[in-house]
């Protein structure tokens, strides 16, 4: 009896060990999807022209939005740690210091960027998620901007919370009339400088938990029959 008891108490030392020093994985995601759709161009799809915002231009409503969307399926079983959303900045104009660019959770209904228009969009019943500065005065560019703090949306797709139908960035809605004219990101058919996802990801210590606990089981089983012997 005391050499179980000593055995399984070394099981439950090497788990709990084998849980602490997990290694978080740090890993990059490209979009699968990425485009944006333009309120005056309606029905046109802009699918490999880049990634484009605005408020508005001058007598013209062209509304711009971005969506992205990722393949996170290989993620199962992982806690995630850090997620960081990275778009490369090509030119930006504003009348102002500064803006900020909103991104949200599409809910709605899946989409394609290959079809996606103003008019098929799934803005319907966006989650806020989460907002970053963008701040030029003059025609400039060529800088990674970041969305941190996604942790909870993108463990919220990896749990199967609710479904994975990508992102949707636009500009603070705060009734500033062409407050951004001209604001274009790279996409991901553009080779360098894409959008990514970092993430960083750890096992799931319920998965561990369950992997360990069937050992010492199995330990004890063959401990009994041992004995029968």
């Amino acid at each position: 009896m005391r050499e179980l008891l000593v055995f399984v108490i070394g099981m439950i030392f090497l788990f709990s060990v084998s849980i602490l020093s997990a290694e978080a994985k740090i890993l990059t995601y490209y979009p699968t999807d990425d485009t944006f759709v333009v309120a005056d161009e309606p029905d046109k799809n802009f699918d490999g022209n880049g990634l484009e915002l605005s408020d508005s231009y001058p007598n013209r409503p062209r509304f711009k939005r971005i969506y992205l969307k990722f393949d996170l399926s290989d993620l199962s079983g992982m806690t995630i740690t850090s997620a960081t959303l990275y778009l490369y900045l090509n030119k930006f104009y504003s009348h102002y210091d500064e803006d900020y660019v909103n991104l949200h959770r599409v809910t709605e209904h899946d989409w394609n960027e290959e079809t996606l228009t103003w008019n098929n969009q799934p803005d319907d019943n966006l989650v806020y998620i989460t907002t970053t500065k963008v701040y030029l005065y003059t025609w400039g560019g060529g800088e990674w901007k970041t969305w941190s703090g996604l942790e909870s949306l993108v463990q919220g797709w990896v749990d199967g919370d609710y479904p994975n139908y990508g992102i949707m960035l636009e500009c603070d809605s705060d009734n500033v009339y062409n407050e951004i004219a001209y604001f274009t990101f790279k996409d991901n058919e553009s080779g360098i400088n894409r959008p990514y996802l970092k993430i960083e990801a750890v096992p799931l210590p319920s998965t561990l938990f369950l992997f360990g606990s069937g050992l010492i089981g199995l330990a004890v089983i063959r401990q009994k029959k041992f004995k029968k012997i």
